[in-house]
């Protein structure tokens, strides 16, 4: 079963990176939704028992509109990563607070050994990986969700030890019209069509 888990994440994987879709947003709690998955990922038979995941937030971000479908690829993908760096055991913590301006950040950070600096840069690259197994298309996708957010996705490694992936998504990812010009989104409409 957990090979046909493994075979059904890379294909997800590479379809999501042939023909990706846009994000069908919604209002969506982060916290609770993020809580949701990490309990459904601790009890399945893919979680590394020797890690431990734990969900962080001293200030609960407001809900923003997102898709959580998407969102949970990326965390999945990110949760994944840093388990398969510590294969003897370790601790992810993934902390969630409100940004600057109307966003939200995520952090999330592992007790791994964290990435040699010449792969850092590499790392969201279509097809780089210092997995054996890896194909090397996960970060690729996940980059490709937050952008389609109005997001930024980031990774660097920490001083003392471990990886930590930053993301920042604002809260409404949708463009307003100018209540100046009520007719700017028909305009804009019609130029791309």
């Amino acid at each position: 079963m957990g090979e046909v888990d493994g075979l059904t994440s890379v294909i997800n994987n590479m379809m999501g990176l042939a023909r990706h879709k846009a994000p069908e947003f919604k209002a969506t709690d982060l916290y609770l939704e993020t809580a949701a998955l990490i309990d459904h990922f601790i009890q399945s038979g893919n979680h590394n028992k020797l890690i431990s995941i734990a969900l962080s937030s001293q200030n609960r971000p407001s809900p923003v509109l997102a898709d959580m479908r998407q969102l949970q690829q990326v965390l999945l993908n990110c949760i994944s990563n840093a388990e398969d760096a510590m294969p003897e055991g370790g601790k992810i913590t993934i902390y969630m607070e409100p940004g600057r301006g109307d966003t939200v950040e995520i952090h999330i950070v592992d007790s791994g050994p964290g990435i040699p600096e010449e792969n850092l840069e590499n790392a969201f690259k279509k097809f780089f990986t210092t997995k054996e197994k890896g194909m090397g298309i996960g970060l690729c996708v996940c980059k490709q969700i937050i952008l389609a957010h109005n997001g930024r996705i980031s990774i660097e490694n920490i001083p003392q030890g471990g990886l930590k992936v930053a993301i920042r998504l604002p809260c409404n990812p949708l463009p307003v019209p100018s209540l100046s010009n009520p007719l700017a989104l028909n305009e804009k409409e019609a130029s791309l069509a």
